[in-house]
């Protein structure tokens, strides 16, 4: 079993039994409907911290890079390709690698209130899933195609990548 996962296991047991002895106490004090209501609420607030403790768990742990990044505009089939390799430089494996693309138009100085008032918009928002469980110390490329709307000129194109 890895750490990561005897890690979680160890802050859901720990949190879950703090929470339980808050709950005994609180309908052991107040009593009653109040008490149950106040210990509900303690536990829908378990949940939440455990939840957000393994996140945080899980972001610590794994680190991705996205290496070789590419992006070609292809202005006849209105595409947008882009090309990159994310290399995983943790020690546990990511299940799920995800790069976030935001296309800006006339990033370069342009005045945007211009262009809008056509009702076009200038910016294009994409989440992609490029690689899925990475193993630890690997890289994987990908190739991939987007809409590219044909009245972007000078884009500035921004880039993330995230992982769990």
């Amino acid at each position: 079993m890895s750490a990561i996962i005897i890690m979680k296991v160890f802050t859901g047991i720990g949190f879950g039994l703090l929470f339980l002895f808050f709950i005994y106490k609180t309908i052991k004090s107040v009593g009653g409907i109040k008490g149950i209501l106040y210990a509900f609420l303690e536990i829908i607030l378990a949940v939440g911290l455990i939840y957000g403790s393994m996140l945080m768990i899980n972001k610590s742990f794994i680190k991705v890079r996205l290496t070789k990044f590419n992006n070609t505009p292809m202005p006849s089939s209105e595409k947008l390709a882009i090309r990159g390799c994310v290399k995983n430089d943790g020690t546990y494996k990511a299940n799920v690698v995800t790069l976030h693309i935001k296309v800006i138009n006339h990033a370069s100085g342009g005045s945007l209130k211009q262009d809008r008032t056509d009702g076009r918009d200038n910016t294009l928002e994409i989440d992609v899933i490029v690689a899925k469980n990475l193993a630890p110390k690997t890289q994987k490329c990908f190739t991939k195609r987007f809409r590219y709307p044909p009245y972007f000129r000078l884009a500035n194109i921004r880039s993330h990548i995230s992982a769990y």
